[in-house]
């Protein structure tokens, strides 16, 4: 693990999506750590396949789309859909998407004014 760190810090400059990528999937890691500790699911949601209304059928919490989204949001709450696009690479409409399928299935809020709010992981 200290090695993947080490390299994408290293690749920062030049392209800091996998850093950020890699900060993110820790920490969605030490989360699921803390919840065993204390005997929780560790299961995004129950049903997660389930067909979510106003989304693509064939997308669901399990789509890496979705999960990069969440990590991101998660590693650096107050993300935009503008600014979730730049960092997945994703055009605008796949990460609103994802962002749909999130807010379906509680995993994050939208928190401020539409020009300048974000959104943020869910808690509880």
């Amino acid at each position: 693990m200290r090695h993947e760190y080490v390299e994408s810090l290293e690749l920062a400059h030049k392209d800091r999506k996998p850093f950020v990528e890699f900060i993110a999937g820790r920490i969605i890691e030490t989360e699921k750590d803390i919840l065993r500790l204390f005997g929780e699911s560790t299961a995004l949601h129950e049903g997660a396949m389930q067909k979510n209304e106003g989304a693509n059928p064939k997308v669901s919490l399990e789509n890496e789309g979705v999960n990069t989204v969440c990590r991101l949001i998660t590693g650096q709450p107050g993300l935009n859909a503008k600014k979730l696009s730049e960092l997945t690479g994703k055009s605008r409409s796949s990460v609103e998407r994802y962002i749909r399928i999130l807010k379906a299935n509680g995993r994050i809020n939208f928190r401020g004014a539409a020009k300048n709010g974000g959104y943020y992981p869910r808690i509880g």
